[in-house]
Protein backbone atom coordinates (compact mmCIF):
# COMPACT_ATOMS: atom_id res chain seq x y z
CA UNK A 1 0.00 0.00 0.00
CA UNK A 2 3.02 2.59 0.62
CA UNK A 3 4.81 1.40 -2.40
CA UNK A 4 1.41 2.46 -4.16
CA UNK A 5 0.93 6.31 -2.51
CA UNK A 6 4.93 6.87 -3.25
CA UNK A 7 4.35 5.62 -7.06
CA UNK A 8 1.63 7.71 -7.27
CA UNK A 9 2.77 10.44 -6.09
CA UNK A 10 5.98 10.25 -7.79
CA UNK A 11 3.72 9.92 -11.29
CA UNK A 12 2.00 13.23 -10.29
CA UNK A 13 5.02 15.30 -9.61
CA UNK A 14 6.40 13.64 -12.70
CA UNK A 15 3.38 14.58 -14.85
CA UNK A 16 3.85 18.49 -13.05
CA UNK A 17 7.55 18.76 -14.33
CA UNK A 18 6.51 17.78 -17.71
CA UNK A 19 3.37 20.33 -17.95
CA UNK A 20 5.57 22.97 -16.41
CA UNK A 21 8.12 22.63 -19.27
CA UNK A 22 6.10 21.94 -22.09
CA UNK A 23 3.98 25.30 -20.92
CA UNK A 24 7.09 27.33 -20.59
CA UNK A 25 8.15 26.19 -24.28
CA UNK A 26 4.65 27.12 -25.45
CA UNK A 27 4.57 30.49 -24.52
CA UNK A 28 7.88 31.60 -26.15
CA UNK A 29 6.42 30.60 -29.84
CA UNK A 30 6.49 33.54 -31.63
CA UNK A 31 3.15 32.23 -33.58
CA UNK A 32 1.22 31.55 -30.98
CA UNK A 33 2.17 34.72 -29.59
CA UNK A 34 0.07 36.33 -32.49
CA UNK A 35 -3.12 34.70 -31.47
CA UNK A 36 -5.51 37.22 -29.81
CA UNK A 37 -6.22 36.79 -25.43
CA UNK A 38 -9.68 35.12 -26.60
CA UNK A 39 -8.36 32.32 -28.30
CA UNK A 40 -10.35 29.05 -27.09
CA UNK A 41 -8.59 26.54 -28.70
CA UNK A 42 -5.66 26.15 -31.54
CA UNK A 43 -3.98 23.99 -34.00
CA UNK A 44 -1.03 24.30 -35.28
CA UNK A 45 0.73 22.31 -38.75
CA UNK A 46 4.14 23.27 -39.29
CA UNK A 47 4.95 23.67 -42.79
CA UNK A 48 1.59 23.56 -44.53
CA UNK A 49 3.34 21.97 -47.93
CA UNK A 50 5.27 19.04 -46.08
CA UNK A 51 2.10 18.30 -43.97
CA UNK A 52 0.33 18.18 -46.68
CA UNK A 53 2.67 15.71 -48.63
CA UNK A 54 3.37 13.26 -45.79
CA UNK A 55 -0.72 13.22 -45.55
CA UNK A 56 -0.74 12.45 -49.37
CA UNK A 57 2.20 9.57 -48.65
CA UNK A 58 0.40 8.04 -45.80
CA UNK A 59 -3.09 8.07 -47.60
CA UNK A 60 -1.56 6.39 -50.93
CA UNK A 61 -3.60 3.90 -52.34
CA UNK A 62 -6.86 4.70 -49.73
CA UNK A 63 -7.41 7.99 -51.56
CA UNK A 64 -8.13 8.12 -55.15
CA UNK A 65 -7.21 12.32 -55.13
CA UNK A 66 -3.99 13.32 -53.37
CA UNK A 67 -5.77 15.35 -50.19
CA UNK A 68 -2.50 18.36 -50.19
CA UNK A 69 -3.91 18.96 -54.13
CA UNK A 70 -7.74 19.32 -53.00
CA UNK A 71 -6.58 21.33 -49.59
CA UNK A 72 -4.55 23.99 -52.32
CA UNK A 73 -7.65 23.98 -54.84
CA UNK A 74 -10.01 24.72 -52.43
CA UNK A 75 -8.08 27.36 -50.63
CA UNK A 76 -7.45 28.81 -53.83
CA UNK A 77 -11.25 29.33 -54.31
CA UNK A 78 -11.83 30.72 -51.69
CA UNK A 79 -9.02 33.13 -51.94
CA UNK A 80 -9.82 33.87 -55.73
CA UNK A 81 -6.47 32.83 -56.95
CA UNK A 82 -5.27 29.63 -57.96
CA UNK A 83 -1.89 30.41 -57.69
CA UNK A 84 -2.17 31.30 -54.04
CA UNK A 85 -0.01 34.53 -54.92
CA UNK A 86 0.75 35.96 -51.69
CA UNK A 87 0.33 33.12 -49.62
CA UNK A 88 3.11 31.29 -48.33
CA UNK A 89 2.61 27.86 -48.18
CA UNK A 90 5.72 26.46 -47.07
CA UNK A 91 5.00 28.57 -43.59
CA UNK A 92 3.19 27.30 -40.59
CA UNK A 93 -0.34 27.38 -40.51
CA UNK A 94 -2.67 27.71 -37.21
CA UNK A 95 -6.30 26.68 -37.19
CA UNK A 96 -8.27 28.59 -34.30
CA UNK A 97 -11.45 29.22 -32.12
CA UNK A 98 -11.70 32.70 -30.62
CA UNK A 99 -14.42 34.40 -28.33
CA UNK A 100 -16.26 37.04 -29.95
CA UNK A 101 -15.53 39.83 -27.93
CA UNK A 102 -19.25 40.82 -27.49
CA UNK A 103 -21.11 38.09 -27.56
CA UNK A 104 -18.81 35.20 -26.42
CA UNK A 105 -19.98 32.85 -29.25
CA UNK A 106 -16.92 30.98 -30.69
CA UNK A 107 -15.49 32.28 -34.01
CA UNK A 108 -13.16 30.00 -36.14
CA UNK A 109 -10.43 31.56 -38.01
CA UNK A 110 -6.45 31.06 -39.33
CA UNK A 111 -3.63 32.30 -39.23
CA UNK A 112 -2.15 32.55 -43.18
CA UNK A 113 1.37 32.83 -43.48
CA UNK A 114 1.98 35.36 -46.20
CA UNK A 115 5.07 36.00 -48.58
CA UNK A 116 3.47 39.59 -48.29
CA UNK A 117 0.31 40.83 -47.01
CA UNK A 118 0.83 44.27 -48.90
CA UNK A 119 1.18 42.15 -52.12
CA UNK A 120 -1.73 39.97 -51.30
CA UNK A 121 -4.31 42.45 -50.76
CA UNK A 122 -3.23 44.58 -53.80
CA UNK A 123 -2.64 41.97 -56.43
CA UNK A 124 -6.22 39.86 -54.97
CA UNK A 125 -9.48 42.04 -56.79
CA UNK A 126 -11.46 40.19 -54.03
CA UNK A 127 -10.05 42.27 -51.20
CA UNK A 128 -11.54 45.39 -50.39
CA UNK A 129 -11.82 47.79 -47.74
CA UNK A 130 -15.45 47.60 -45.62
CA UNK A 131 -16.73 51.21 -44.04
CA UNK A 132 -15.42 49.85 -40.73
CA UNK A 133 -11.90 50.25 -42.53
CA UNK A 134 -11.36 46.11 -42.51
CA UNK A 135 -9.64 44.35 -45.38
CA UNK A 136 -12.49 41.99 -47.07
CA UNK A 137 -11.73 39.21 -48.95
CA UNK A 138 -14.71 38.56 -50.96
CA UNK A 139 -15.25 35.41 -52.07
CA UNK A 140 -17.91 34.28 -54.07
CA UNK A 141 -16.78 30.48 -54.30
CA UNK A 142 -16.96 29.74 -50.41
CA UNK A 143 -19.69 27.92 -48.00
CA UNK A 144 -18.78 30.40 -45.16
CA UNK A 145 -18.99 34.13 -47.54
CA UNK A 146 -16.79 36.87 -47.32
CA UNK A 147 -13.94 37.10 -44.59
CA UNK A 148 -12.09 39.68 -42.96
CA UNK A 149 -8.34 39.97 -43.17
CA UNK A 150 -6.11 41.56 -40.49
CA UNK A 151 -2.07 42.26 -40.70
CA UNK A 152 -0.08 40.58 -38.32
CA UNK A 153 3.91 40.21 -37.34
CA UNK A 154 4.56 43.31 -40.18
CA UNK A 155 3.19 41.25 -43.22
CA UNK A 156 4.05 38.27 -42.54
CA UNK A 157 1.14 36.51 -41.80
CA UNK A 158 -2.73 37.45 -41.69
CA UNK A 159 -5.86 37.04 -39.53
CA UNK A 160 -8.53 35.72 -41.11
CA UNK A 161 -12.01 35.53 -39.80
CA UNK A 162 -15.88 35.14 -41.32
CA UNK A 163 -17.11 38.74 -42.12
CA UNK A 164 -19.01 40.27 -38.91
CA UNK A 165 -18.16 44.29 -39.72
CA UNK A 166 -16.04 45.18 -37.42
CA UNK A 167 -15.36 42.00 -35.58
CA UNK A 168 -11.68 41.43 -36.57
CA UNK A 169 -10.56 44.76 -35.55
CA UNK A 170 -11.82 44.01 -31.62
CA UNK A 171 -10.62 40.20 -31.64
CA UNK A 172 -6.73 41.07 -32.95
CA UNK A 173 -6.87 44.31 -30.21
Amino acid sequence: MEATKRSLKLLIISLLVIFTVNSTAIAADPLLEMLPAETLVCVRINNFDMALSQLDAYLTGTSPLPIGMLAKGQLGQIVGDPMLTGINTGGNVCFAMFSHPESGDPIGGLLVPMTSFDDFVAKNPNCKKDETGAIVLESANSPMGNFELAELAGGKYALVLPQTFGTINQVKA
